[in-house]
């Protein structure tokens, strides 16, 4: 097998770049209730559909296990929100899982043609009994 050697001048031009790059703001951690985050959402605080995020995609059935694992008390891993401009925070990180917990939530939040994608009703049962609608949303 034949090697070639490589000089400096095989390496990649560096350009220049003369425009400005937009770096967003991502504040240290802060611990909130979700109804708090809902709250702002509604309030259009929150765009849970900036231009870099992809649509929402997660199917019922794994929407109904985050919900389930809501009401057991597994944790859920950190939202990451973006300042963006008129005080309004871009959801950086966790649009699928905030846009199935609003929906579920506050099914009339969502934009209508996302409603129809979000888990509406759910059927679950804890230590073999049967929860209603209800005792899901309280907890």
């Amino acid at each position: 097998m034949n090697r070639k050697q490589i000089s400096e001048f095989d390496t990649a031009e560096q350009g220049h770049f003369e425009g400005e790059i937009s770096i967003p703001k991502i504040n240290e951690p802060t611990p909130r209730f979700i109804l708090d985050i809902l709250s702002d959402y509604t309030r259009k605080k929150i765009n849970l559909q900036p231009e870099f995020q992809r649509q929402f995609v997660w199917n019922k059935k794994k929407q109904k296990e985050l919900i389930k694992s809501l009401y057991i008390g597994i944790p859920l891993p950190m939202f990451y929100f973006a300042e963006g401009e008129r005080d309004v925070n871009e959801v950086v990180d966790g649009q699928q899982r905030l846009t199935t917990i609003f929906g579920f939530l506050k099914p009339k939040s969502l934009n209508k043609p996302l409603r129809p994608k979000i888990i509406a009703n759910i059927k679950m049962s804890h230590n073999g009994e049967r929860l209603s609608l209800e005792e899901i949303k309280k907890n």
